[in-house]
């Protein structure tokens, strides 16, 4: 019997784009549900870090269990950011990734 693997998160599709000024990724994470949203960010942060990039994440606000899990994962791995709660959104800018 031959077993067949999908790859569920491909990195190529993370929605993030190089189009922030001053070498920063940006993620935009408010289409996604907890399990999967911490997953991309864990996948996009990665790939931030690969690159030497500090990256800016978008969650959507009702998602607050998830942006809890996120916080807590960057202080566990002493990672500074900053918080911005907006109306509908949440944004989270990882400034350094060097401690994923």
């Amino acid at each position: 019997m031959r077993l067949q693997y999908k790859r569920l998160l491909p990195l190529k599709k993370i929605a993030y784009q190089q189009d922030y000024p001053g070498n920063m990724e940006k993620s935009d994470l408010t289409s996604f549900k907890c399990p999967e949203l911490f997953v991309r960010f864990k996948l996009a942060l990665i790939a931030a870090q690969k690159q030497g990039l500090a990256i800016e994440f978008t969650l959507a606000k009702q998602e607050s269990a998830s942006v809890n899990d996120i916080q807590r994962y960057l202080k566990a791995r002493q990672v500074s950011y900053k918080l911005i709660e907006q109306e509908k959104n949440v944004t989270i800018t990882v400034e350094t990734v060097a401690c994923v």
